[in-house]
């Protein structure tokens, strides 16, 4: 589980759990910042190799293969 502060407030952080098994990047957070998060979990799939060096030496992961999941679309959120 990786914490991110986001910059809607200072206080407020988003939670990104990313799955090695099923190759997901999950999102937990306020509906309201759903496509700010969404960048980010575009950035954190591009630097993915160079965490999981560090995590999993042994293990090659190619970032590519890891989808973002959004939260529940049921759900509220701003934009689309």
């Amino acid at each position: 589980m990786i914490l991110f502060p986001t910059n809607v407030n200072e206080n407020h952080l988003v939670a990104v759990e990313v799955d090695l098994k099923e190759r997901v990047i999950k999102i937990m957070l306020d509906a309201y910042i759903v496509d700010e998060i969404l960048k980010w979990a575009t950035c954190l799939r591009k630097m993915l190799p160079s965490l999981l060096v560090h995590a999993m030496p042994d293990t090659y992961t190619d970032p590519s293969s890891f989808t973002v999941e959004r939260p529940d679309e049921g759900v509220p959120h701003q934009g689309n």
